[in-house]
């Protein structure tokens, strides 16, 4: 009855929001594989994705002041991966990582290439160094970007066309200018800005 008795006190001065739920751990183990489809592009984009890596430490729900640890390593198809290490609380939005995608095979996303700008992807790897940071609403990352041999070809010629002209001249020009001897482009991307407003990152 005592029990009882402090048990109904406890729920009449606790509100649902204010209980602290936590995880401590959240581990996946090596070898789960999980099959992507979108066959919403042309050809379609699949991807076999394996999971290395992934360990989340300390999750707590409805509180701003704890802090998640995760780490996480995916192995993809030919023998690209991707990284992510670092922490984050859900309740106030903080995120603090470092994020890396080592040697993304870009022909896989050439049906979504096609449709934003008129170009397939004929071969190419895609690597990044990400790290992003957001606090109070502000979001600031700093991308390392690595694209090596790629190759395009162009498969709609009004989407290109018009993909040009906002880039004023034209795409493969634009790459040459941008590609070293060894024909790699490399890329420092800074973004910032407000999370809440995307016309305000830069």
């Amino acid at each position: 009855d005592v029990y009882k008795r402090q048990l109904e006190e406890t729920t009449d001065n606790t509100t649902a929001d204010s209980i602290p739920i936590t995880v401590q751990k959240i581990v996946v183990q090596p070898d789960v594989i999980v099959y992507f489809d979108d066959k919403s592009v042309r050809p379609v984009f699949s991807e076999e994705i394996r999971v290395v890596r992934a360990e989340i430490n300390n999750v707590v729900i409805n509180s701003a002041e704890e802090l998640t640890d995760i780490d996480l390593a995916l192995g993809l198809s030919h023998n690209a991966a991707v990284a992510v290490k670092g922490q984050f609380n859900a309740h106030s939005q903080f995120v603090n990582a470092d994020l890396t995608i080592d040697k993304f095979q870009l022909l896989s996303v050439s049906g979504y290439a096609k449709q934003a700008i008129g170009y397939a992807l004929e071969s190419g790897r895609f690597s990044l160094d990400s790290t992003i940071k957001v606090a109070d609403g502000q979001l600031d990352t700093n991308n390392d970007i690595l694209i090596d041999r790629l190759s395009l070809r162009e498969v709609a010629a009004d989407k290109a066309k018009k993909f040009s002209q906002q880039m004023s001249m034209p795409l493969e020009q634009a790459l040459d200018l941008l590609r070293d001897s060894d024909d790699l482009i490399k890329l420092a991307v800074p973004v910032d800005g407000a999370v809440n407003d995307l016309s305000l990152i830069h």
